[in-house]
């Protein structure tokens, strides 16, 4: 079960709280990723070795759970690489228009 935002922070020393909650979006309060950040590196520094760094703990994760929670992850994983190469390329609308 996940901690809450107080009881996450609690565990993040040596970050501002502005960086503790993007910590807390970042993981989600699960108590096995917020065990993984390194209280002596930057904010930065541990998003990048844990979640873009090929061998980061966290790399694989997204892809882990869509095999878990979906029959069909290759599907929902073209459609998230499409929505973003729209996304990247600006074809995305204004939501109001």
């Amino acid at each position: 079960m996940p901690f809450d935002y107080f009881d996450s922070a609690e565990m993040l020393y040596g970050f501002n709280n502005m960086e503790k909650v993007i910590i807390y979006g970042v993981t989600g309060g699960i108590p096995e990723y917020l065990s993984r950040i390194d209280n002596n590196i930057s904010l930065k520094g541990n998003i990048r070795d844990l979640i873009f760094d090929k061998s980061g703990r966290l790399f694989e994760e997204p892809e882990n759970l869509l095999k878990q929670e979906l029959k069909m992850p290759e599907t929902y994983n073209a459609v998230i690489f499409f929505d973003s190469k729209l996304y990247i390329r600006g074809d995305y609308r204004n939501a109001n228009d």
